[in-house]
């Protein structure tokens, strides 16, 4: 269910920054959305796969970036 309050601004900021990361073609991006994006034990189910802890998150890029690219 979508928030029926508007996100705050650091909530703006940090979407932004995801969409931004995974928008950029290098082959450090994985890390660095693992760093900066989710949490160590974050878990993200796609349509395709699901990816769980700091591990998970550094592989998903190869595979989103292949249906967005």
């Amino acid at each position: 269910m979508w928030p029926i309050t508007q996100p705050s601004l650091e909530v703006k900021q940090l979407v932004h920054r995801f969409f931004t990361l995974v928008d950029t073609k290098s082959e450090e991006i994985g890390q660095i959305i693992a760093d900066e994006i989710f949490t160590q034990d974050g878990l993200m189910v796609t349509a395709n796969a699901m990816f769980q802890g700091a591990a998970g998150k550094v592989k998903f890029p190869d595979i989103l970036l292949d249906v967005v690219h």
